[in-house]
C-alpha cells in the first residue's frame, strides 16, 4: 500500500502541500523545495495526538462500511490522478507553460500562462487573468487580513492543470504560505476556472447552488484527500479526517463556499472526471480538505 501512495501523490501533485514523487526524502516530512523555499509541512505527530485524544471512530454517519468506503476512496483518488496526467498532453490548441512570480527570496509562486493561441490579444487577456487571480487571492487579499501594517507575504505554490479544453481551463495551486513574522505556515488552496471563450472567470455557483444541501453532501461526501492521507493513508485515518469534515460547523462552511472569506481555502477546480471543492480545515489535518463530486460516469 505504501508505494501505491507514494505513485499516487507524484500523478495527483496536488493533495498536499508537497507532491512526493518528486523528494526523496518525504519520509522524514520535509517539503520539496521551490526557488529559496524549503517550507516544513504539519508532521504527523499532530494528527498522531489528535487521534489518542479521541475514542476509535466506529461509525461515521452516512457511510455503513468504513472499510469499503475507505479502499473505495482509494481507488477514485488514483483514477483520478490518472485523468490528471492525461491534460497535460490534450490537444486543445493551445500550451501551458509554467511562469514564476517572485519577491526577492520569500516568495516563490509558479503560475501557468498561455501560449500558442491564434487570437494573440486574447491570449494575452487570459495570461493577465491567471496573473491578477495570483496575486489579489494569494498577497493582496492575504495582506489585507494582516495585522501588520508593514507585513510580508512568505511562502511558495505549484499548480496543476487539472482541465485543459478548447472551452475551459481549470487549475489547482497548493503550497504553503505565511506572513513574514508569522510563527507558523499554513497550507495553501486555491482554484481557478476559466472560460476561454468568454474570457471569465467561473465561480462555483455556476455549477452548483451554494446552500445547506451542497453543505450536507460535503460532510457525508466519502471521496476525500488531504495531507495526511498521503502520508498515512490507512482506514483510522480515513475516518479522523471524515470526523474532521463534519464537525465543521454548517454556517463558516456555507461562509467559505460563497466566498465572504478574505482568506480561506475555500475554491474549487474542475476535472474530466469531477468537480473537486476544497474546504478549511484543521491544522493537524494539512489545513485544508478536497471533497470529490464525481460526474456519474466515473462513479465506482
Amino acid at each position: 500500500m505504501k508505494k501505491k501512495l507514494t505513485l499516487l501523490a507524484a500523478i495527483l501533485g496536488i493533495i498536499g502541500c508537497v507532491i512526493l514523487g518528486r523528494n526523496k526524502d518525504h519520509d522524514k516530512g520535509v517539503l520539496l523545495s521551490s526557488g529559496n523555499w524549503n517550507i516544513e509541512i504539519p508532521q504527523l505527530c499532530h494528527l498522531k495526538r489528535a487521534k489518542s485524544s479521541k475514542q476509535e471512530i466506529s461509525k461515521i454517519e452516512g457511510i455503513v462500511n468504513i472499510e469499503a468506503s475507505w479502499q473505495k476512496n482509494v481507488k477514485m483518488w488514483e483514477r483520478h490522478g490518472s485523468l490528471l496526467e492525461n491534460e497535460k498532453s490534450r490537444e486543445c490548441g493551445y500550451k501551458i507553460v509554467a511562469s514564476v512570480y517572485t519577491e526577492e527570496d520569500r516568495v516563490y509562486f509558479e503560475y501557468p500562462q498561455i501560449q500558442g493561441m491564434e487570437d494573440w490579444a486574447k491570449q494575452e487577456r487570459i495570461n493577465t487573468i491567471i496573473y491578477e487571480d495570483l496575486i489579489k487571492t494569494q498577497i493582496t487579499n492575504a495582506l489585507g487580513a494582516s495585522l501588520g501594517p508593514d507585513d510580508k507575504m512568505v511562502g511558495n505554490l505549484e499548480y496543476a492543470v487539472t482541465l485543459q479544453t478548447e472551452r475551459i481551463l481549470s487549475v489547482f495551486y497548493f503550497g504553503r504560505t505565511a506572513f513574514e513574522n508569522a510563527q507558523m505556515r499554513f497550507g495553501a488552496a486555491h482554484g481557478i476556472t476559466i472560460d476561454l471563450e468568454t474570457e471569465t472567470v467561473l465561480k462555483l455557483d455556476d455549477f452548483m447552488e451554494i446552500n445547506e444541501t451542497l453543505v450536507q453532501k460535503i460532510k457525508k461526501s466519502p471521496y476525500v484527500m488531504c495531507p495526511p492521507l498521503v502520508y498515512n493513508n490507512d482506514k483510522r485515518t480515513y475516518q479522523f479526517v471524515l470526523e474532521g469534515i463534519r464537525n465543521r460547523k454548517d454556517k463558516m462552511l456555507l461562509s467559505g463556499l460563497n466566498g465572504e472569506n478574505l482568506i480561506s481555502n475555500y475554491g474549487f477546480y474542475m476535472a474530466p472526471d469531477a468537480v473537486v471543492i476544497s474546504i478549511d480545515i484543521d491544522y493537524y489535518l494539512g489545513d485544508y480538505v478536497l471533497i470529490m463530486f464525481p460526474n456519474s460516469e466515473y462513479e465506482i
